[in-house]
């Protein structure tokens, strides 16, 4: 009996060390420059264009607009729903929620929302891109339409409404405020308002976010917003966040979502959910490249392990597959396989591969077989307008557009 006994203990044991070496990762193996960046905890200075572009960035799309690749990516962007110049807004109503999903649930607003949010986003880019004002005074009516009109945000998904959809708001903002878009100081004003006092308290926290893209949803968002509001708290909250390697509930930082092997803590769940966290995780990378700090090396280079197993797998290709990650949240796993739900190129979620490409070719990091790349030339021109299975919101709809290689940029410099 004493033997059955410790036999049990020792199983369970065993278990538990395997919970704590999954949870509980407190040293970065990695021996690049990037790791050095762990000492980077907070900026101290907002810098505008900031976000998922800079200025230059955006130049250097608006004086190659006519030529490959990026005539075609402009001429997808604008046949899109988002993008058409003849935009019919969904909104704007006083009060928002998240109750479930599909159309059926945009009688609460959020599917109009972020509808209306991601083109103004779109006529945003376009405004700037093309020199046609109709767009820019698009975008213009639709932010101030909202952010005269919205009083709250709620339902159960709140976290997923705010932190998918909220970020557009900021995107665009920082293109209208900061490119002589006639945009007036009042509506930037009552715009910053709405960020601050109606969706940055929604989604305060990341750790009662419900973790994975729940929180990666959150941390994005307030970052977004926090850059365009010059919040330079909440950027750090975020960016902390980001690099934060304490165990559960933590399942949503870069090191705790993404394991060494590539997979993420929902990679046995399905692949809609799974791609959420590397998305919206390069976005917070993005931005934080724009404001000077170095998260693409972190973790030996986590962020492209991560995205290139996602690309790989859905390339149909195999990849290993570990049993002990997955989520914090009771009943989410473990899961005995890798999950072939969703699998295969994300055309209802729309794409940052152009965005990871780029930020690794950029520090020469590109692999031999970059399935990232294979990823990029399977969704050539694939503009994802929003979708139910996207949340009705996709901030990095301008990926094709806005992340291709500049005329003679060469692997290992950054164009300045």
């Amino acid at each position: 009996m004493n033997r059955i006994l410790t036999t049990i203990f020792l199983s369970l044991l065993a278990v538990s060390l395997s919970c704590e070496k999954n949870n509980d990762e407190t040293t970065d193996n990695g021996n690049n420059k990037g790791d050095a960046n762990l000492g980077e905890t907070s900026i101290t200075k907002i810098v505008h264009l900031g976000l998922l572009t800079t200025l230059n960035e955006l130049n250097i799309v608006k004086e190659n607009q006519n030529s490959e690749p990026w005539k075609s990516e402009l001429a997808a962007l604008k046949a899109s729903a988002s993008g058409y110049l003849n935009y019919t807004m969904k909104g704007p109503f006083p009060n928002i929620s998240r109750t479930g999903s599909g159309e059926t649930s945009n009688l609460t607003g959020w599917a109009a929302h972020g509808k209306d949010a991601t083109a103004c986003y779109v006529q945003a880019l376009l405004g700037y891109i093309t020199g046609d004002t109709k767009y820019t005074q698009n975008a213009i009516k639709i932010i101030n339409s909202w952010s005269n009109t919205l009083v709250s945000v709620g339902g159960a998904d709140v976290e997923l409404l705010v932190g998918i959809q909220a970020p557009l708001w900021a995107q665009a903002g920082e293109i209208l405020a900061y490119t002589n878009s006639g945009w007036q100081q009042s509506d930037i004003t009552r715009a910053k308002n709405m960020m601050t006092n109606i969706f940055l308290p929604a989604i305060n926290g990341f750790d009662p976010a419900d973790g994975a893209n729940f929180s990666t949803s959150c941390m994005y968002a307030t970052m977004a917003m926090a850059v365009f509001t010059d919040n330079l708290t909440k950027f750090n909250e975020a960016w902390e966040a980001f690099n934060s390697q304490s165990g559960c509930p933590n399942d949503y930082s870069l090191y705790k979502n993404i394991a060494e092997n590539g997979q993420n803590v929902e990679s046995g769940r399905d692949q809609v959910h799974s791609w959420s966290s590397y998305e919206m995780l390069a976005g917070i990378a993005e931005i934080a490249y724009h404001q000077g700090l170095e998260p693409y090396t972190l973790g030996s280079n986590r962020l492209l392990t991560g995205v290139e197993y996602w690309c790989r797998y859905n390339l149909g290709q195999d990849v290993p597959f570990d049993v002990s990650v997955y989520r914090c949240r009771r009943g989410w796993g473990p899961w005995s396989t890798i999950s072939g739900t969703n699998r295969g190129q994300p055309t209802q979620q729309g794409s940052v591969c152009n965005m990871v490409y780029h930020a690794y070719y950029r520090l020469n990091l590109i692999p031999t077989t970059s399935y990232t790349k294979l990823m990029v030339n399977a969704m050539n021109t694939t503009v994802v307008d929003p979708t139910a299975r996207n949340g009705w919101g996709n901030p990095f709809i301008g990926d094709g557009l806005l992340h291709q290689l500049a005329p003679g940029e060469k692997q290992g410099t950054a164009v300045k």
